[in-house]
């Protein structure tokens, strides 16, 4: 099964630490194995897990 995936706008983002530390919180969370973050563009993005089985 392919993983979902989303684009997040995240605003406020000034440095490489606020790129690690968003790039934490979202890895942090259930099913996202995946994590791309973009300082320059202000966006991230993940794959999720697909939930499709999961109880």
């Amino acid at each position: 099964m392919e993983p979902e995936k989303a684009e997040l706008r995240i605003y406020g983002m000034a440095c490489d630490d606020c790129v690690a530390t968003v790039t934490r919180g979202l890895r942090e969370q259930g099913g996202v194995p995946d994590v791309r973050i973009s300082l320059r563009e202000g966006v991230g993005g993940n794959r999720t897990r697909s939930r499709e089985g999961q109880t």
